[in-house]
């Protein structure tokens, strides 16, 4: 088998608008908070759902995405998110609006299943580090893009934002079915996770839950602080969010190379949760805007 590297690019293209959805609602707090009557718990709900749609489903998702094949499960995951977008463009309501972003979760919880897999079985086995590496990086680059696209055409109004968003996952869906061949599933019982495995993966299960949580935290509600706070227009609160998640890819890649190199997943997870924790904690609180902004980008 050779390596595709055309098809990798393009499933990183779809994991990365994928994380957009992540991304696209920070910059747009101000205004749903104005139009919906969204709350400040209400916005954090609308940004984080989609994780916790993943935390939830999670494991069914990984099961049912190799009983049909991981290939039918990423189109049907666009589909969702494609869907789930047209119905936060038509929202009038806070409820409306969460009810699209729990289904956008969904869509989202199938693409990061099926991703990395396809991406895996479409590189021959001495290139599979490095495409895993670079697919890690999709979610600081998709919710970088997204904050940073919101930012730029935040005057044209939140709908539109989320009509530009239906329009592009509704081709990713074209494209997907078209460029990405479909493989078989297997049959059901088959994908159960061999013995142990599961109690194996707890640690780093709770890992990721704290990393997700304080992410999610900083980079969703970062533009509303900014605003309420710190007396920034919405378009630049925005641009200063993205820009500040986009320093997650470096970091990303950076760890990719330190566990390559030997270093331990477990200690480079403390001293990042920890290091990202105190971080957040002093920029919220002490320190100066342009020494806040640094910080923050810091911290992803």
């Amino acid at each position: 088998m050779t390596t595709s590297w055309s098809r990798i690019a393009l499933l990183y293209a779809i994991g990365v608008l994928a994380a957009g959805q992540l991304g696209i609602v920070p910059p747009l707090v101000p205004e749903l908070q104005r139009d919906l009557g969204l709350s400040l718990a209400g916005a954090g709900t609308a940004v984080s759902v989609i994780t916790l749609v993943g935390a939830v489903l999670g494991l069914p998702a990984g099961g049912w995405s190799q009983r049909i094949g991981h290939a039918r499960a990423l189109a049907n995951g666009l589909a969702i998110m494609a869907v789930a977008a047209a119905l936060c463009a038509a929202a009038n309501d806070a409820a409306t609006l969460l009810a699209g972003r729990t289904l956008a979760g969904i869509g989202y919880l199938l693409v990061v299943v099926a991703g990395p897999s396809l991406m895996a079985a479409t590189a021959e086995p001495r290139h599979q580090p490095m495409t895993l590496s670079l697919w890690g990086t999709f979610v600081p680059t998709g919710i970088a893009l997204a904050g940073l696209a919101a930012a730029a055409i935040a005057d044209r109004g939140w709908r539109t934002i989320f009509a530009v968003d239906l329009v592009l996952l509704a081709a990713a869906v074209i494209v997907t079915v078209l460029a990405v061949p479909r493989e078989g599933g297997v049959a059901r019982g088959e994908e159960k996770p061999p013995a142990g495995a599961l109690a194996a993966s707890l640690p780093l299960a709770a890992a990721f839950f704290c990393f997700a949580l304080l992410f999610l935290a900083v980079a969703g509600l970062l533009p509303a602080w900014l605003v309420e706070r710190r007396g920034l227009a919405a378009a630049d609160a925005g641009r200063i969010a993205a820009i500040a998640t986009a320093f997650g890819i470096p970091g990303s890649l950076l760890a990719g190379s330190l566990m390559r190199a030997g270093v331990s997943p477990g200690r480079l997870a403390a001293i990042g949760l920890l290091g990202s924790m105190a971080l957040a904690a002093l920029c919220f609180t002490v320190l100066p805007l342009p020494l806040a902004v640094v910080g923050f980008a810091l911290s992803f």
